[in-house]
């Protein structure tokens, strides 16, 4: 399964958590935590970290529920949990 598929299916399932720092981040982009989702559900694997000591990070980037693009960065918990560590929009597409 490819991990946007993974993804996907994490937050289908109610199986995902959006961290403090993500929250921080997506009030300074005047984003809730359905964008998140929303970048998730229409977008695109960007980039891949797989340096991480805590796991391998992906950035996603789509499109907030106001037609914005916004990106996530998120991993996956050893139990299959999908971790919001940040999101926002770049600064092009801020309000």
């Amino acid at each position: 399964m490819g991990i946007l598929r993974r993804m996907r299916r994490a937050v289908h399932n109610g199986r995902f958590e959006i961290t403090r720092h993500a929250t921080e981040e997506m009030s300074r982009d005047f984003l809730l935590d359905v964008d998140a989702l929303r970048i998730i559900e229409t977008g695109q694997v960007s980039r891949t970290f797989a340096d991480d000591p805590r796991g391998t990070r992906y950035e996603v980037l789509g499109r907030t529920t106001d037609g914005r693009r916004g990106l996530i960065v998120a991993r996956f918990l050893p139990d299959g949990t999908l971790r919001v560590v940040t999101a926002y929009v770049p600064e092009s597409e801020t309000l």
